[in-house]
């Protein structure tokens, strides 16, 4: 099966932002240890030694091209969130922290010519 000439920089792209997705992988402790970052820099906090949490994904966008991210959920008591990174490709990204019980820790996010 013959490529068009059109497909191959799509091809490209892709494989590019693929290959930006790599660095996101954790793994357990490193993600604990993100989170004892963020409990350690707040100081007092209602979570304890050992806190559950919930992780909100990003999207990769491209070109400005994909979904906004937004936690939606309301809590009655305080919800600690992991905000894992987005990737942009020239572009940017809206994140909503909508929870007024949240406790958002965020890690950094991949920008390729984009703000």
């Amino acid at each position: 099966m013959k490529s068009s000439k059109k497909t191959i920089p799509i091809v490209t792209l892709l494989v590019f932002c693929l290959v930006l997705l790599a660095p996101m992988v954790v793994s357990a402790q490193e993600v604990d240890s993100s989170i004892a970052a963020c409990l350690k820099a707040w100081g007092t906090h209602p979570f304890g030694n050992n806190p559950q949490f919930k992780t909100l994904q990003t999207s990769v966008k491209v070109f400005g091209i994909g979904k906004n991210t937004s936690d939606t959920e309301t809590t009655n008591s305080p919800s600690l969130v992991l905000v894992n990174p987005g990737v942009n490709v020239m572009g940017g990204t809206v994140i909503e922290l909508l929870n007024p019980n949240g406790w958002y820790c965020l890690r950094t996010t991949v920008n390729v010519m984009g703000g």
